[in-house]
Formats: C-alpha cells, structure tokens, sequence
C-alpha cells in the first residue's frame, strides 16, 4: 500500500483558487481521484487516456469536462499529445515506482529473515528439521489424584526460631451470611418488643429536641409505644424508640382530620359558606 501525499497549505495558492473558482469543488474532487491512482498504481503521476473516463471522480460529462479544464488551465494537469494527463510535480512529493518497489522488497526480506529465525513452539526453529518422531507440541503431564494429595501434604509451611504456628481457623462470616442467620433465628419467633425495665435514655432526649419535640411529647411517645411489638425491629432499643421519635416529629407536623368536611374546612376556608 502506497501513499499520496497532499501539502497541507495547497488550497491557499492562487492557482488552487483560480481553478476552484472556475471549475468548482469537482476540480479538487478530480484532482485527488486522479492522484490516489497513480499512487496505487505506480504509474509516477502519469494517467494513460484510456482510462481517464474510469477513475472515480465527479459525476456528469459536462462536470467533469470543466473541472479539467480549470485544472490544465492552472498548469496543475499536463495534457499530452497521445491524450495521456501527468500530475504536476508528482515525483517531486511523492516517491517513483523504483523506490517503492525497492521498499517493498526490502521490508519482505526483512520479514523473511525475522520468520526464519525467530524460535517457534518448542524452542526449535522454523528452519531446523525435527524428527517426525517428535510431537508439534508437547504432551502436558496431568498429575492425578492422590499424586497433587501427596505433594500437599508434602509442602510445609516455613519455620521461624521461636514462633509458633497459630491454625488460623475459619473465616469470619459475611455480612450477607449474618443477616441469613438472622432471618433464620427470628423465624416462628415472637415479635421484637422492648427489654423489660428499659426506659429512653439521654440519647434518646437530645434525638428528641434535634426533631423538635418536647420532653413532654417525648414521654408521651413512650408511655404510647412501650408496650408495642414490632416486626421489623432493631436490635437496640435506643434505636428502636428514635425511629419512634421520628414517627412523633412527623405526625406533629401532619394534620389529621376526623372527617371530610374538616379536611375541606382547613384547606378551603369560606368554601361551605360559598355554597360550593
């Protein structure tokens, strides 16, 4: 694969201006069709006449034919007498056929060398002959059963002067693994209820005024809930009776109504004497 090479600033000279001012995009368009041929075909920037009408380029006649014009106008395509076109400076920017293909072989001998030499599976060489007697790969040796027992029971863990080796027994149990055993545990149990004789601590106070409630709304809230069961409970009873106090700060905020007309009252004053 070869490449042609474009100069980054071309589009600022005044003939590329010139010829796509007067033969459009479609001049730029067949220039480069033009151009990548030569580069693939290694013909050094010459367009036999031929096949001027098959390389890819702009479409419609009358396109095609004014794009050429603007580019042999600018000096950008040579026209020869046999109808054959040569690429302006071609060789000047891109390298001749003799040196690509000198590249190429080049690059294939040193690739041939590489693939001769290299060590293939086996530590042999592509270009040693191995006796046919000899497998491609070797044979893996699995041990079996009691041969991997014995070589455990064989490796022994090193010995320090003067330290005593500690079985370090099982491991502890996941946070997963708890929380099975504890399902398993309150299964057919009884509900959590609170410890006898427990009453709400100083924690419990401070969770209490950081809600905003009261000391009497907090003991209010005790002598209410200190006979319920739960059944989803904590395993703290200072926790249990905070989730109890949050509870107690919410219905403090919530309105509760003993019917509709109330509910109505209190979100619409005047409605019952609208006559709505």
């Amino acid at each position: 694969m070869s490449w042609f090479r474009v100069d980054d600033g071309m589009l600022d000279h005044p003939k590329w201006k010139r010829a796509i001012r007067d033969g459009g995009d479609a001049a730029l368009h067949l220039w480069l069709s033009l151009g990548t041929w030569c580069s693939r075909h290694l013909t050094d920037g010459k367009v036999p006449a031929d096949m001027l009408s098959e390389i890819p380029g702009p479409k419609g006649k009358r396109t095609r034919e004014r794009a050429m014009r603007a580019l042999e106008s600018e000096k950008l395509l040579v026209k020869h007498i046999d109808g054959s076109v040569l690429v302006h400076d071609y060789l000047d920017y891109n390298p001749s056929r003799a040196d690509v293909l000198a590249e190429r072989s080049r690059w294939a001998s040193c690739k041939r060398k590489q693939r001769d030499t290299e060590p293939v599976h086996g530590g042999h060489s592509r270009d040693s002959r191995v006796s046919p007697d000899v497998p491609s790969r070797p044979v893996p040796i699995i041990p079996s059963q009691q041969e991997r027992e014995t070589r455990a029971l064989e490796v022994s863990p090193p010995t320090v002067p003067g330290l005593a080796i500690v079985h370090p027994g099982p491991l502890p149990q996941s946070k997963r693994e708890r929380a099975e055993c504890d399902a398993m545990t309150d299964k057919g149990n009884p509900r959590y209820e609170y410890t006898e004789g427990w009453t709400p601590n100083k924690a419990n106070q401070a969770r209490g005024h950081e809600l905003g409630l009261t000391d009497e709304e907090i003991w209010a809230r005790w002598e209410t809930c200190k006979d319920k069961h739960y059944t989803s409970p904590f395993r703290s009873d200072v926790k249990q009776f905070n989730r109890e106090l949050a509870f107690a700060a919410q219905d403090k905020t919530t309105v509760r109504f003993k019917s509709k007309q109330e509910r109505d009252a209190f979100e619409m004053p005047g409605r019952e004497r609208r006559g709505a």
